[in-house]
């Protein structure tokens, strides 16, 4: 039970800074490639912040699982690190 809290909170840590870095990078990425549409349109900012919003549950989804692979290769290299006599 104490080693199950140790790990989920082991994983948490990268697993939510790579979320948020790939939130990120794919909303700039979208409001970059949808710029000109936005100001031939002369939307606000903030219908773009709206609309930046409300795609992100999409992203996610799309993203969540790279970040679920690369928090799980870091928790483990950080347990091996933790583990070898140094």
């Amino acid at each position: 039970m104490i080693l199950n809290k140790y790990i989920v909170k082991e994983f948490l840590k990268p697993f939510l800074l790579t979320a948020a870095i790939f939130a990120i990078v794919i909303q700039m990425g979208h409001l970059f490639d949808r710029l000109e549409t936005f100001m031939k349109s002369h939307v606000g900012t903030e219908i773009i912040a709206l609309y930046l919003v409300s795609m992100l549950p999409l992203w996610l989804v799309q993203a969540l699982p790279v970040c679920t692979l690369i928090a799980g290769v870091v928790t483990l290299v950080f347990l091996l690190v933790r583990a070898i006599p140094g």
